[in-house]
């Protein structure tokens, strides 16, 4: 509306009228008015596709009934009635903008914030379908997929097809006849598995010309695309003498079509150029010697990047022949052939084709044939259109009299098949009167092809300039639920599968079951012909079994198995074969025994009542008495036998034997022990037995035993052997045992130990002293023990080594200084004598003490370095001083390196010299003042390692130099470290924390990294971006096309958030102001007052407030 128009007597209506209003606008008379609309904006919920939705919105500050509506579009399956209640079932899934307006009866209108309604997927779970159990041949109930959402499609698959249920099917299953045509039950699994789709919204790609092929890849849930291709425009060409113009380039085809396609699918795209002077386009435009190239044609490939793999084309347009040249003394106009137009057409003949001078045009792929003239001066020949690229146009000749290269004809289009290129002129009329070039002719459009496509449409002439090639789809939401499975079970008709049965055996328990199989339920078994031996019996379960004693005959019966979940029946006659009794001696092994062992029983046994009988096959070694008692003759082997012949009612039992042997009873034989004093004559010698049987003695030995000695009266004491030999038997196992004559000896008097030196920390095997013994034996000689006993306490600490007493550790002079021992002197006839020593140990200076020194890494630095010592002592002496002392093998890293201590404790500081990195190892030494007699230690060292790392050095480069205009984007890049920190400053617009650094800063701004490196060192490096207030990155869109595409809704201006003070008023043509806006953020959408202006040019000022200056510029506002 137009205030101003209005008149003075109608002001004040206006003003009473528009109190109400949300909006706020300015008046003629200069007063701005404003209205309180509110509309409340409640949490808005999540909503579920296939599942009623309801949300209520609310407003205040309202005059009257409010009236709600909504400048967004709604998902499908909702409403927003005037009442304000968004409602419905949403049938699409996703996140939706929402704006809600409210208006009042003053027309007044409130608008809410933008929501994002979001849509969720339904949880697919139906009701369980429960499993079924069918007999053969009978029918299924049907299966009901139900309790799933709106719009569910059920998918299922069987994985037993023979039952008479297909493998696989969409939807509820009816009833069916199942089979069973094997002798097992069936199971068929059923896989369930729901899904729901929902149309997701449209959208598009455009590739233009770029020289290269483009590629594009099929996004998620898109299976067909509608693809349109613009032919590349074919160049003019060049102009002749006078008024012979050259012949327009033809317009490149247009071809539409759907092509099926799948998900993740690569589709090649190459977009046509167009053609040049003497230039085919890209992509199959045909070139020209110095007339019109063909344009490119536009096409699509699926599966590789070949011709072969095109599935549609738009044909490009053939280029325009040029003008002919003529003499001034009398002009013709001879023009150019055209260019013909994608998709196949024919370029048109230039002037005078076919007679003298002309160059006629292309048709189709063919090329153009040669103009001719006098004296035989044709024109070149032209190309022929191939496969994908069009012919070359022909030239036109050249001599003296003439222009050069004037009447050369147009190159073809590029295409499915190229066109051909036109023909070149020849030279002069018909009759010579004029020796000038004629017209060449244009070359042909390249054809179309919509063989990989359907539904396609194919339109001539349309594209102008390069082509273009536009992919439309849709791209589907689909989920699938959770498989799950239910089973049927056809079982098969009913059948014995116990075809005969085991014989029976008189007398011997036996069991057989009968097993039918089938039906759906359990079998009752019955005998219904014939009958059983006595004592066998049939349970309902089908078990025969029990004992008989009937005679050896063939019984028939008959069987029937009735079942009863199909309540069917089968009947089978057996035979069962009563068999004569068996009888089975059972004979286990008899353990060895001994001569003179008393009688024992054979022992075996018959599983029926009858006696057995035994045998022996060697009476020399055991007889058979009382029937069935073994009685043992002598050592030896023999073997037993056991039988039974049988009787009328039983098989002879199958004889059992074993071997039984007889062992030699053990018989020891041994000498009799004697002693004598040395020098004395041998004793007579004696031999005792153990082991004869009672009423035996040696005298039932084959052999008497021999008894001897090797002592005489010259030996020296000790003991000798009575050896016992010669002694023989059939039933004794002998033993021979020696005894022992003992020549007896006189026993040590006297053990002396001679100490030497003990010092302390002495190795073990130090000699404590030497040992020597006397005896009244002057031949004896001695040898040495430590013993247990009295006077044994500190036995554990020495050892003995022929007469020489040894320490078995290292004595500590502080801990112990006295040791007892007992020691025992042996004579070589084994006579002793025990005795207890003291050992003294001497002092020694032992080691001063220093506990570890921790290792050191640290990055290079001037800063005083203090390292603290513990654990320093003398050692165990107490009373002794210390002194500390320090060393380095690296002195060059130091400017400082020193240590001092007091009581236990120290410091060791050290100081680097500026710059220094590397290794150093530093050794610190303790000494004692307790000297190093007798191998005392005075001094003790420790050795650690200080490592020290180098700091990094960062530096920072700008891709866009160190001033850049405000609103451009920098990106800053750091070296010299590992990792880097950038500070927190203006502009950032990346991580912190990455070597590159993007930022877009409004005002001149230091930038700080801190870098580390592998060491974990760190330095710190700033650089600093000037920002310059140019308005070089401000970029003012001029166009404004409100259609709610999503393109160009807004006006926008790049870069205006830079200038916060900015302020924007816009003005249509008359001068008015239609919109104004102080710190303008992109929101205006040509809307005046909530109405919306006419398409029109409109005029805006930006002044972006003090110091900065004003922008003015124009906006064109297009609606369609």
């Amino acid at each position: 509306m137009n205030y101003s128009a209005l008149k003075m007597s109608y002001v004040f209506m206006l003003f009473v009228f528009t109190m109400f209003c949300q909006q706020s606008f300015a008046l003629s008379t200069g007063h701005t008015i404003f209205c309180p609309i509110t509309v409340v904006n409640p949490v808005i919920t999540t909503a579920t596709a296939s599942t009623p939705f309801s949300q209520t919105f609310t407003s205040t500050g309202a005059t009257g009934t409010l009236t709600y509506a909504t400048t967004s579009d709604l998902p499908l399956g909702l409403t927003l009635s005037p009442t304000g209640v968004l409602s419905g079932t949403p049938m699409v899934v996703g996140t939706f903008p929402l704006i809600v307006t409210a208006t009042d009866v003053t027309n007044c209108i409130g608008t809410s914030v933008v929501y994002n309604l979001v849509i969720n997927f339904p949880v697919l779970t139906g009701n369980t379908v429960p499993n079924q159990v069918i007999c053969n041949t009978g029918s299924t109930t049907p299966v009901v997929f139900s309790g799933y959402p709106l719009g569910t499609i059920v998918n299922w698959t069987n994985n037993s097809p023979s039952i008479g249920l297909a493998a696989s099917g969409t939807g509820n299953i009816s009833a069916f006849t199942a089979t069973n045509v094997t002798r097992t039950p069936v199971v068929a699994t059923v896989t369930v598995t729901p899904s729901i789709t929902y149309v997701g919204s449209s959208s598009s790609q455009t590739f233009s010309y770029t020289g290269a092929v483009q590629s594009w890849i099929v996004p998620p849930g898109v299976t067909s695309v509608i693809v349109e291709t613009y032919g590349a425009q074919g160049a003019a060409g060049i102009n002749g003498g006078g008024s012979s113009t050259g012949g327009t380039g033809g317009k490149g085809g247009y071809v539409k079509g759907t092509l099926t396609v799948t998900p993740g699918q690569v589709l090649n795209v190459y977009v046509g150029g167009a053609g040049a002077t003497s230039t085919g386009g890209y992509n199959g435009g045909g070139g020209s010697f110095n007339a019109g190239g063909g344009g490119g044609a536009s096409d699509v490939r699926v599966g590789g990047v070949n011709l072969a793999n095109r599935v549609i084309v738009a044909g490009g347009g053939g280029g325009g022949g040029n003008g002919g040249n003529y003499a001034s003394v009398a002009p013709l106009i001879m023009l150019g052939g055209n260019g013909g137009s994608g998709n196949g057409g024919n370029g048109t003949n230039g002037a005078n084709s076919g007679a003298g001078g002309g160059g006629q045009g292309a048709s189709g792929s063919v090329g153009g044939a040669t103009g001719y003239g006098c004296g035989g001066l044709f024109g070149a020949v032209s190309g022929v259109g191939t496969t994908g690229a069009g012919g070359v146009g022909g030239k036109g000749p050249t001599f003296t009299q003439g222009a050069i290269g004037s009447g050369a004809g147009g190159g073809g289009g590029g295409g499915f098949v190229g066109g051909g290129g036109g023909g070149g002129a020849g030279v002069g009329t018909v009759t010579c009167q004029y020796n000038d070039n004629g017209a060449g002719g244009g070359g042909a459009g390249g054809t179309s092809y919509i063989g990989g496509v359907s539904g396609a449409t194919v339109t001539n002439d349309v594209q102008s300039g390069n082509g273009l090639v536009t992919f439309t789809y849709q791209a589907n939401d689909t989920n699938s639920g959770t498989p799950t499975t239910f089973n049927i079970t056809v079982n098969p008709t009913p059948e014995f599968t116990t075809t005969t049965l085991a014989q029976a055996t008189l007398g011997v328990a036996y069991s057989e079951t009968l097993v039918a199989t089938g039906g759906s339920g359990t079998f009752n078994y019955a005998v219904t012909g014939g009958a059983l031996p006595t004592g066998i019996t049939l349970s309902t379960t089908g078990v025969l079994s029990g004992t008989t004693s009937d005679p050896a005959l063939a019984y028939s019966f008959t069987v029937t198995a009735t079942e009863n979940g199909c309540n069917l029946s089968v009947s089978k006659t057996y035979t069962l074969t009563l068999n004569k009794g068996n009888q089975v001696i059972t004979f286990n092994a008899l353990p060895a025994k001994t001569y003179g062992d008393v009688d024992f029983a054979a022992g075996a046994t018959i599983d029926i009542p009858n006696t057995i009988s035994y045998t022996s096959s060697n009476t020399a070694v055991a007889t058979i008495v009382s029937g069935n008692m073994i009685h043992i003759v002598g050592a030896g082997a023999t073997i037993i036998t056991a039988s039974q012949a049988g009787n009328a009612s039983y098989n002879a039992a199958a004889s059992k034997t074993i071997n039984l042997s007889i062992n030699k009873k053990a018989l020891t034989i041994t000498g009799v022990d004697k002693s004598r004093p040395q020098g004395a004559a041998n004793p007579a010698l004696t031999a005792g037995y153990v082991g004869f049987i009672t009423g035996e003695d040696n005298s039932n030995l084959l052999t008497q035993a021999a008894l001897s000695t090797t002592a005489t009266t010259a030996s020296v004491p000790g003991p000798y052997p009575i050896l016992v030999s010669g002694a023989t038997s059939n039933n004794y196992e002998i033993t021979f045992r020696n005894g022992t004559l003992t020549v007896t000896p006189a026993t040590p008097t006297s053990v002396t130990l001679l100490a030497a030196k003990l010092f302390e920390n002495r190795p073990i095997g130090t000699m404590a002293g030497t040992l020597s013994s006397t005896s009244d034996d002057p031949a004896a000689t001695f040898t040495y023990t430590l013993v247990s006993g009295t006077g044994s306490t500190d036995n554990a600490s020495f050892s003995i080594s022929g007469n020489q007493i040894l320490s078995a550790q290292s004595f500590d002079f502080e801990t112990k200084k006295i040791y007892n021992v007992r020691l025992r002197t042996t004579t070589q006839y084994g006579l002793f004598l025990e005795q207890t020593f003291t050992i003294s140990i001497d002092d020694v200076n032992e080691a001063p003490t220093l506990a570890t020194i921790a290792g050191q890494e640290i990055c290079t630095t001037t800063m005083t370095q203090n390292i603290a010592l513990s654990g320093i002592s003398a050692g165990p002496e107490t009373g002794q001083t210390t002194t500390l002392t320090v060393v380095s093998n690296n002195a060059a890293l130091f400017d400082d390196l020193s240590v001092s201590g007091s009581g236990t404790t120290g410091s060791l500081v050290y100081k680097l010299k500026s710059g220094a990195s590397g290794v150093a190892t530093i050794t610190v030494t303790v000494k004692d003042n307790g000297g190093t007699g007798n191998s005392g230690t005075d001094s003790f060292s420790r050795t650690f390692n200080v490592m020290i790392y180098a700091l990094p050095t960062p530096s920072i480069s700008s891709d866009k130099g160190i001033e850049v205009s405000k609103g451009e984007i920098v990106k800053l890049t750091a070296t010299g470290g590992t990792t880097y920190s950038w500070a927190s400053a203006n502009g950032i617009t990346s991580e912190r924390n990455a070597a590159t650094l993007t930022i877009r800063p409004s005002v001149t701004t230091t930038y700080t990294v801190t870098a580390t490196n592998a060491n974990g060192c760190t330095e710190s490096f700033s650089f600093t971006i000037k920002v310059l207030s140019d308005f070089a990155k401000l970029n003012v869109t001029n166009i404004l096309t409100p259609n709610g595409d999503g393109f160009n809704d807004k006006w926008l201006i790049y870069n205006i958030d830079l200038y916060p003070d900015n302020e924007v008023k816009v003005y249509d043509r008359a001068g008015r102001l239609v919109y104004s806006k102080r710190g303008y953020d992109n929101s205006w959408d040509g809307s005046y007052n909530g109405s919306q202006l006419a398409e029109s040019t409109y005029y805006y000022v930006i002044d972006f407030g003090s110091g900065f200056g004003k922008l003015k510029g124009f906006i064109t506002l297009v609606r369609d």
